[in-house]
């Protein structure tokens, strides 16, 4: 199943698809209680990443693709190849954590974009998972943002979440009680799109 969906990322066509894959994720996601999405059942390593969008202060949610690295995760704002960097990769350098939800379970991850030396080195890593990730480069001008995901706290159980903010701290709600989530400073509350 892994061959052939690295075979399907390779398609020049995929793109026009996304709409209708990001779809299926989230319903498969919602399903699920955050156990299974697309990428899921292509046998590939696979995250959805929960950010603040850094203008409107809305929990976004993105399926991604998602190479192991140490104890946490390498992610890339390919879009496919796309000339559009997608709008998660600003919310996430605006709010600097999300929560990456991955087999029904939550956990908060600092995130850190690489440049130079650290992300040629880490983009070949993520190339020997995932070798559509050079097509997309070749597809495309832009450089394609590299982050490292790392674990700030426990790993919980997934519970379905709003996210509401108070004094500058996003917090989630669930089940009557809130923990901490997302902190993002009240200074880079910029505006935020949902993720493409």
């Amino acid at each position: 199943m892994r061959a052939l969906a690295i075979r399907l990322g390779a398609q020049p066509w995929l793109p026009r698809l996304a709409p209708v894959v990001l779809g299926l994720d989230k319903a498969f996601f919602a399903a699920t209680r955050g156990r299974a999405g697309v990428l899921s059942m292509s046998g590939l390593p696979w995250i959805t990443l929960t950010v603040v969008g850094r203008r409107t202060g809305l929990v976004r949610r993105v399926p991604l693709l998602a190479v192991p690295h140490d104890d946490g995760w390498l992610v890339a704002g390919s879009n496919w190849g796309g000339p559009a960097t997608p709008a998660w990769v600003a919310n996430l350098t605006a709010a600097g954590r999300a929560v990456v939800t991955r087999s029904g379970r939550d956990t908060p991850m600092s995130a850190r974009r690489v440049t130079g030396s650290e992300r040629a080195q880490l983009w070949a890593e993520m190339l020997a998972t995932w070798p559509n990730f050079e097509r997309y480069a070749q597809r495309t001008t832009r450089e394609i943002p590299v982050f490292v995901l790392t674990q700030v706290g426990p790993t919980v159980a997934h519970v379905p979440a709003r996210a509401r903010h108070t004094g500058g701290r996003y917090l989630f709600a669930r089940g009557g009680r809130h923990t901490a989530g997302l902190t993002q400073p009240d200074s880079t509350r910029t505006e935020g799109n949902p993720p493409p």
